[in-house]
């Protein structure tokens, strides 16, 4: 049964998944009512909205006030980024969970069509990884879509494919709510890639878990100079996270020796594209001294990166990359008529 099948009565409607949209804010309130808007704007029927004010010193209080239909939160004292993101697990009541960015916008079928892909199989999803075109002030730009096709992917498979760390974009998703509670939410020693991390550990918590990826273009990331990801750069602090964390879900994973050596080279391989793409990043923003502390510090992978023989197997360097392994690829015919799922050969 779709999810156009709920729109029919109120006992439907009533049955049907609900879904918990969180939107964390901190000083965006220029940005924090399309988001908002966004969100209360799912055709999807079970679905609540929830926004906290992290001690703002602009106007995004007033702004998220003026929402009847949000639930309002206004933080007394500012937490730590990933405090405030782990601060909505005592408040979301939801069978599902979408953190969305206050500068972001989600369009009006998202969540309808994530929620079809899960209807898709009688296997539980920990998650539903779907794509996004950037925003740069009025302008949207085309992004690549990770996948080419919508697909059920085994955990396991994707948890590999994120300890290389090709798909740092991949940073929209809806969580089922008992894999985060499983996992503990977000680690909050971690203030650059705390979601990768998540998306790590919520894919490696099951050995026969599954998740979906959608190659639709469910939602916008917003650049711009102040948003969150633009400042770790700035500071300094983002390779380090990054490597840590790679470490950690490294030491973790299990293989043969061949399969770990080359996850260790792949996903060194990518930090030092990281390296070249955040010190080109600074490098056009005119902060030449940090562009050069990316371009030494990370030097070594660098060199990996730039000696990397195609031939040796992995992923391309540019996206649409192939499917993982047991990967299914699945037909949505349209927005909200469910999904028929066929095997990948």
């Amino acid at each position: 049964m779709g999810p156009s099948s709920f729109r029919g009565s109120t006992n439907a409607a009533r049955k049907a998944p609900r879904v918990s949209i969180c939107i964390p804010v901190r000083n965006d309130e220029a940005f924090v009512g399309a988001a908002i808007e966004s969100a209360l704007g799912q055709r999807y029927p079970n679905v609540e909205v929830l926004a906290s004010d992290n001690a703002s010193s602009d106007g995004s209080w007033d702004v998220i006030a003026g929402y009847e239909a949000c639930r309002p939160y206004r933080q007394p004292v500012e937490l730590p980024m990933t405090a405030h993101w782990n601060w909505f697990r005592s408040q979301a009541d939801g069978d599902w969970v979408l953190l969305l960015c206050s500068d972001d916008v989600l369009r009006p079928d998202a969540v309808d069509i994530c929620l079809a892909l899960a209807a898709s199989t009688s296997d539980p999803l920990d998650a539903v990884f779907f794509e996004h075109d950037l925003l740069h002030g009025d302008e949207v730009r085309f992004r690549a879509p990770f996948y080419a096709s919508p697909a059920l992917i085994p955990a396991r498979e994707q948890h590999r494919v994120f300890i290389i760390g090709n798909n740092y974009p991949l940073s929209m998703v809806l969580l089922r709510r008992a894999a985060l509670d499983a996992v503990g939410w977000a680690d909050e020693s971690y203030s650059f890639c705390p979601d990768w991390d998540l998306w790590l550990k919520v894919t490696g918590r099951r050995p026969d878990g599954l998740v979906g990826y959608l190659p639709n273009k469910l939602g916008l990331y917003r650049q711009h100079e102040t948003n969150q990801s633009v400042l770790r750069l700035r500071n300094r602090a983002a390779l380090d996270e990054i490597i840590r964390m790679k470490d950690q879900h490294r030491a973790k994973f299990r293989g043969d020796d061949a399969t770990l050596a080359f996850l260790v080279a792949s996903s060194d391989r990518d930090t030092g594209r990281l390296a070249i793409r955040y010190a080109e990043a600074m490098e056009h923003a005119g902060d030449l001294d940090t562009a050069a502390f990316y371009r030494e510090r990370y030097g070594r992978y660098i060199d990996v990166a730039r000696t990397w023989v195609p031939e040796t197997g992995g992923m391309p360097g540019s996206p649409p990359y192939p499917l993982p392994t047991g990967s299914v690829i699945v037909e949505l015919n349209r927005p909200t008529a469910g999904a028929k799922a066929s095997p990948l050969q």
